[in-house]
């Protein structure tokens, strides 16, 4: 967080004054130096803001570009928010590392990436078919973490109590599928550990690569499919390199919104209160809008961009149950990891479920 003095000239201005007044001023004549008679002075605060997504990303452009906005109008300018964008500060898979250390001072990191640290708690949210949309994903994921989520400040992070939940995720391409068999000797982009288990069920190879390297690989044929939301693959532009996309919404990735806790607890008192009741919930309401209303115009953006290219592929019942049935295996090992965790996995998935069920009437197995 860096301190700008926006009193400077107002400074030099009664300097000048007051100097003015010394020098004309008879030798027994001094100048009292009271309250009156000192500028007051207004300190703007900038906080950066680490984007891992590109400038046109609809997460730059619908959220953090209207928050920005948002805070520096409802702060009256004390507060500036600077956006850093394409990962110049850091990729996704180090921001709790780098708000730590104070490399910037916010950042959204994903659940699936902190496994071995508190937010491993919000990992449950990317399992398969356990979120089927943002604003209910954040929900669910808000009162799973109000429920079970203590510790989630540790260190020197401070959690913001905004979580996000993408539009869901898909399969994207360089070769043609057209049912699950299609997928066995692929090459896959894993979007988190716990989808490695998934694609080898699959017959398919899983492979771990920074998402900004993502595009580059499918060029090269390092990788022969990403896993990767719908409106984000447009962002990227994976429909140039991987044209052939399965409509079957395997999962939401998840994050938390952290802030540097030195940061945060530097902030004055009544700034404190407006981001932690108004700023960081209006951050949230902005991710969620983001995703539902992006969905619908990146898949028709899809369809236009993939005619004569490859095709958006519609797998059989049969296939989607079969992929279904691979899935389970997360849901398994999460339990596991949970417990050894000190939790009690079972006790946490059936709450889940329940709450699945509450939201969308169907469980997921």
């Amino acid at each position: 967080m860096k301190i700008v003095k926006k009193s400077f000239l107002s400074f030099l201005m009664v300097f000048f004054v007051v100097s003015t007044l010394v020098g004309c001023a008879n030798n027994s004549t001094t100048v009292e130096n009271t309250d009156e008679n000192k500028s007051e002075s207004t300190e703007k605060i900038i906080i950066t803001v680490n984007n891992w997504t590109s400038a046109t990303h609809n997460i730059r452009t619908k959220v953090l570009g209207p928050w920005k906005d948002f805070v520096e109008k409802e702060t009256n300018g004390r507060v500036e928010i600077e956006i850093h964008d394409g990962a110049v500060l850091g990729p996704n898979t180090t921001v709790v590392q780098d708000v730590m250390g104070g490399k910037y001072d916010l950042g959204q990191a994903p659940f699936n990436y902190y496994y071995n640290t508190p937010y491993f708690l919000g990992t449950w949210s990317s399992l398969p078919f356990a979120v089927s949309s943002p604003a209910v994903g954040t929900k669910m994921i808000k009162e799973f973490l109000d429920k079970y989520g203590e510790g989630l400040t540790f260190n020197n992070v401070y959690y913001t109590g905004v979580p996000t939940a993408s539009d869901p995720y898909v399969i994207y391409s360089s070769k043609p599928i057209k049912s699950i068999d299609d997928l066995q000797g692929l090459s896959i982009r894993t979007p988190g550990s716990h989808w490695n288990d998934i694609i080898t069920s699959w017959g398919a190879k899983p492979v771990s690569l920074e998402l900004g390297e993502a595009y580059e690989g499918l060029l090269r044929g390092t990788i022969d499919a990403v896993i990767y939301s719908v409106s984000g693959g447009v962002s990227y532009k994976f429909y140039e390199v991987a044209p052939h996309i399965v409509d079957f919404p395997l999962f939401s990735n998840s994050s938390a919104i952290v802030m540097n806790k030195t940061t945060y607890d530097s902030l004055p008192d009544d700034l404190k209160t407006m981001f932690d009741d108004s700023l960081f919930p209006k951050l949230m309401a902005l991710y969620d809008e983001s995703y539902e209303t992006s969905y619908d115009e990146a898949w028709k953006t899809l369809s236009e961009q993939v005619e004569g290219k490859g095709e958006i592929v519609q797998l059989s019942e049969q296939d989607q149950n079969s992929i279904k049935q691979h899935t389970k295996v997360a849901w398994e090992n999460w339990i596991a990891d949970a417990d050894k965790n000190g939790f009690n996995g079972q006790e946490m998935v059936d709450y889940i479920k329940e709450q699945i069920v509450k939201e969308t009437g169907v469980a997921p197995f």
